[in-house]
């Protein structure tokens, strides 16, 4: 997809790419952020509402993906932190747009590539279709967080 080197990695089939995008879009209606969570098995989405009154959580397992490579969990692991993971929040604004030509059937879809490469502090969507074409979008965090420090991308 790109040259980058991705710390983590998911491919999802197209049949669940909308299912994704209906995730969002239900996010979106609870709150105005997207909290995105890469654990060593799952992608966890979460909103808050403005007033804390209303919380959203969609969980998807590893199974739900074609691929799902989280090497920054891999490598903390080796030194010691366990629980490590990157947490990424994002404006709904910024995700919307991206995944609403998806939330529809889309038959020349094939899959929806996510990567993230914490040293461009960037999520990188490329939705793959039929005809090898490619659709890509690359987007800035508010906040992105790991297990060991917390830092605010511009």
């Amino acid at each position: 997809m790109n040259n980058h080197n991705p710390v983590m990695k998911c491919s999802i089939p197209a049949p669940h790419v909308k299912t994704l995008a209906k995730a969002i879009n239900t996010l979106s209606k609870i709150g105005e952020e997207l909290h995105v969570e890469f654990l060593a098995d799952e992608l966890v989405l979460r909103a808050v509402s403005a007033q804390k009154s209303a919380f959203g959580c969609f969980k998807f397992q590893a199974d739900f993906f074609i691929e799902f490579r989280n090497d920054y969990v891999t490598r903390s692991r080796q030194f010691a932190h366990k629980d490590a993971h990157n947490r990424f929040r994002f404006h709904m604004k910024s995700l919307l747009p991206i995944f609403k030509p998806y939330n529809a059937a889309e038959s020349q879809l094939e899959a929806c590539e996510i990567e993230v490469d914490s040293g461009e502090c960037q999520m990188h969507f490329s939705f793959v279709k039929k005809c090898r074409m490619y659709c890509t979008a690359a987007i800035k965090p508010v906040t992105f967080y790991t297990r060991a420090a917390h830092s605010t991308c511009v």
